[in-house]
């Protein structure tokens, strides 16, 4: 008997799109340039019917066949972006997308920002479309009530936290590692890419990094405050224009070793029931936000970094939640299978080749779908893999 392929339904997921990458953003390796997604859509609207979260969770609760292949995308981290480009490109190709968000990033000003839209129709220059930052309120609610986007929640903070006293780093000029600012400075979020010197000088540079985690899978740790101090005072004149860790580490190594040998270097760390007091408001305070914001239902949750575990998806689900993403976690005991989001597959550019990459996009969602030969030849790949 032919197995009906509509049974199955990828997700798919993106982060940023835009005509260039920003050149100084740390994250800029997420954006896909937009003619990159443009042929991924126009290909998408000539096969599939886009779907949301919903109908993916009901295909996984009744297991019912669908008629139109459908596909579901997905967008994570709510950047502005998927304002300015993405949602004029939705509604071109008449297809739907997901976004996930998370509200201490949500710009909090009462802004919508041109689009290409307003470039279309010659309301404003390529040069006057600037989507380097986050999505607001308003602009959400002109994307929802469209009914091309829905949106869902990324927790509330989309950070990661100290775990342990190993030190990894010291902020500096042009520093990758923004958590430690973001986690002091949260109002700056929404602001930071933009604004990248300004906000790196909240933090003195010097300050001291350590092992860091996602925060859903985070047990914290509190660093003491006379340490850090200690060491951004002993690397004032330290030249952070040539920064490097080892040579950095060189000037505060014998201050290090004393804290730990003495064992005042961590403070506390988190309990068990702190950790799942804070779960608990990651979860419903970012729910809560969302649906009183936008009025809307919030039934989904994306795990940020893809690190979850068993307690946070249970958590999720007794707050109300559908689903969740599967991410980077295993089944735990008691897991319904339609409570997890099947596994989201990632579409990128493949040497800036643009036939390339979307038939590189076409094999990895139509062996999610199990259609042969891209099925068969993905097998086979992660076999060889395997054995390499």
């Amino acid at each position: 008997m032919k197995r009906n392929l509509s049974n199955n339904i990828p997700v798919v997921y993106y982060h940023s799109v835009a005509p260039t990458r920003h050149p100084d953003w740390s994250k800029s390796f997420l954006t896909l340039e937009m003619k990159f997604f443009d042929a991924q859509l126009k290909y998408f609207s000539r096969h599939y019917q886009g779907v949301f979260l919903d109908e993916v969770y009901q295909q996984l609760r009744t297991q019912e066949a669908g008629g139109k292949p459908r596909i579901c995308i997905t967008f994570d981290d709510g950047y502005l972006d998927s304002f300015v480009y993405v949602y004029p490109l939705l509604k071109k190709y008449k297809i739907k997308a997901t976004v996930f968000v998370s509200p201490e990033f949500v710009d909090p000003r009462p802004v919508v920002r041109p689009t290409l839209d307003d470039y279309w129709s010659g309301a404003v220059s390529m040069k006057n479309l600037n989507s380097w930052g986050f999505l607001s309120w308003d602009e959400m609610n002109q994307m929802v009530t469209s009914g091309w986007v829905d949106i869902q929640s990324h927790t509330m903070t989309h950070t990661k936290y100290f775990v342990s006293d190993k030190l990894t780093g010291f902020h500096h000029p042009g520093t990758k590692n923004t958590y430690p600012l973001w986690n002091r400075f949260p109002e700056g979020k929404p602001f930071y890419i933009d604004d990248r010197v300004r906000f790196e000088s909240l933090l003195p540079f010097g300050f001291p990094s350590f092992e860091q985690v996602s925060a859903i899978i985070a047990r914290r740790v509190e660093i003491n405050p006379g340490f850090t101090a200690e060491v951004v005072d002993h690397l004032k004149d330290y030249p952070f224009h040539s920064y490097r860790f080892e040579q950095a580490f060189s000037w505060i190594k014998s201050i290090y070793n004393h804290y730990r040998r003495e064992g005042t270097l961590l403070l506390s760390v988190e309990t068990e029931e702190q950790y799942e007091k804070r779960i608990e408001w990651e979860l419903a305070h970012s729910r809560r936000i969302i649906m009183e914001k936008l009025g809307k239902s919030v039934d989904f949750c994306c795990w940020p970094h893809g690190d979850n575990n068993h307690f946070a998806h249970r958590k999720a689900i007794s707050l109300g939640y559908l689903a969740s993403t599967r991410g980077k976690s295993r089944p735990g005991d008691g897991e319904k299978p339609y409570e997890r989001i099947p596994g989201r597959i990632g579409v990128n550019k493949v040497s800036n080749n643009l036939a390339l990459s979307t038939v590189k996009a076409v094999y990895k969602i139509r062996s999610a779908e199990n259609r042969q030969p891209w099925a068969l030849i993905s097998r086979i790949y992660e076999l060889t893999r395997k054995k390499a």
